[in-house]
């Protein structure tokens, strides 16, 4: 299965993991057919996250030891195109976004939705050090290199054949990037 890490901040993981956020909004989505696994990266950011009283497993994977870290997977089922004024269906689709937080981060440009299904905690959080850079995956613009961030080789053309690189993720995404799906 075609699989990227993506970067998300405390608060929405929070979200995530608790199954009240049902779709991740993006700027730009991967270009993958059909379902693809998402690792889930915690970022950092300063943030502060809102622990639960009940001690569910989204309020003890999010302290601070697991900032940094890979705290578990989904499968983005189907990736939703939200157009020009798309707001209004971000705010009410699942997203945890209010209108005019989603129009703030769209800029009045299209949006997209990974729609999030099956999904898996860890019990221990992965560091980003066990996941490998797909280098290809089966771009088919004839006009766009495909730059690998892990080998800095940069491939064009239209082949579909995955290029792993075999060099480890050492730096977290920005937003996200293709990996290696750990299952294989």
């Amino acid at each position: 299965m075609k699989a990227i890490l993506i970067a998300i901040q405390p608060k929405w993981v929070e979200l995530i993991l608790r199954g009240l956020k049902t779709v991740e909004i993006r700027k730009r989505i991967p270009h993958i057919n059909g379902p693809f696994k998402v690792y889930i990266y915690v970022t950092s950011s300063k943030f502060d996250i809102t622990l639960c009283d009940d001690l569910s497993a989204a309020s003890v994977i999010l302290t601070n030891k697991a900032r940094g870290k890979v705290v578990g997977e989904f499968i983005c089922d189907k990736t939703i195109l939200y157009g020009e004024c798309g707001f209004e269906a971000i705010a009410r689709g699942g997203s945890c976004l209010t209108e005019s937080e989603a129009r703030a981060y769209g800029k009045e440009d299209y949006l997209y939705g990974l729609h999030i299904s099956e999904l898996t905690v860890y019990e221990q959080p992965k560091e980003l050090n066990e996941f490998e850079f797909l280098c290809k995956n089966g771009k088919t613009d004839y006009n766009t290199d495909i730059y690998c961030k892990g080998c800095r080789y940069a491939y064009q053309g239209t082949s579909t054949k995955e290029v792993y690189c075999d060099r480890t993720v050492l730096t977290a995404p920005q937003s996200w990037f293709y990996v290696r799906d750990l299952a294989v």
